[in-house]
């Protein structure tokens, strides 16, 4: 199973099937829900992200790193599998801010919500 959604600080709101007369739209008109253990892997992985962002644009010099240093310009995808959850952080792409590299790849105890591994991708 995969989810997918950008971060709304400070709601993360991930895209899977709902069920019935539990929806609730969000702008754009899409539906989005989760289960309790993928939101607490990814508030996890949100804390150890924003510490990482925080630490590294600490003097934020010019637009492309002041836009890098805000964790709203990222896409959040979550898949998992019996032992782990794996999370992806990858910049978001617009026309002002074209990206190469960036990205970050979590691992997460199912079992402890434990960061296992992170692997940052430049």
């Amino acid at each position: 199973m995969v989810f997918v959604a950008s971060f709304i600080v400070p709601i993360i709101v991930l895209g899977q099937s709902q069920p019935s007369g539990a929806s609730r739209s969000v702008p754009g008109g899409s539906k989005f829900v989760s289960s309790g253990e993928v939101l607490r892997v990814c508030a996890v992985v949100y804390a150890d992200f924003s510490a990482d962002l925080k630490k590294q644009f600490s003097q934020a010099a010019n637009d492309l790193e002041k836009y890098s240093s805000n964790i709203g310009n990222y896409v959040l995808e979550v898949s998992e599998s019996d032992d782990a959850y794996v999370v992806v952080l990858r910049p978001k792409q617009d026309k002002e801010h074209v990206i190469y590299g960036g990205q970050t790849r979590y691992e997460v105890s199912r079992k402890t919500f434990e960061i296992l591994k992170k692997v940052k991708y430049r």
